[in-house]
């Protein structure tokens, strides 16, 4: 239950975080580009990378407070973390899964994109 918590919590201020980023982005950089997006998923994959090195390198830690920062803030924040350092683990395992993990999640999802827009426009 506790971690169920610390899941729902982290993802709130993670939602909150992001909410807040494409509210000041704009103002601050302007609408010609998706500023904000591109915030939220470079600075979310540097915190994720940085969090999981931290635990790596202080090894076993609080598996609440794990799941809190990564599954729950960072995924709220942005999935792309996730997605990022899903590839990063594979590829140091298994390269070229990786790269097809890549093409196929791009693939896939922009795909999946294009067919909701096109379904419900």
């Amino acid at each position: 239950m506790m971690n169920l918590l610390a899941v729902i919590s982290g993802g709130a201020l993670g939602s909150a975080l992001r909410y807040g980023v494409g509210i000041f982005a704009p103002k601050l950089l302007g609408n010609a580009f998706p500023f904000a997006t591109l915030i939220v998923n470079v600075l979310g994959c540097f915190l994720i990378g940085a969090t999981i090195a931290t635990f790596e390198a202080r090894g076993p830690l609080d598996q609440t407070l794990r799941l809190f920062l990564t599954v729950g803030l960072l995924g709220g924040f942005t999935t792309f973390s996730a997605f990022s350092i899903d590839v990063l683990m594979l590829y140091d395992r298994k390269p070229l899964l990786a790269a097809v993990y890549i093409g196929v999640t791009l693939i896939l999802s922009l795909g999946a994109c294009a067919i909701g827009l096109r379904l419900y426009r």
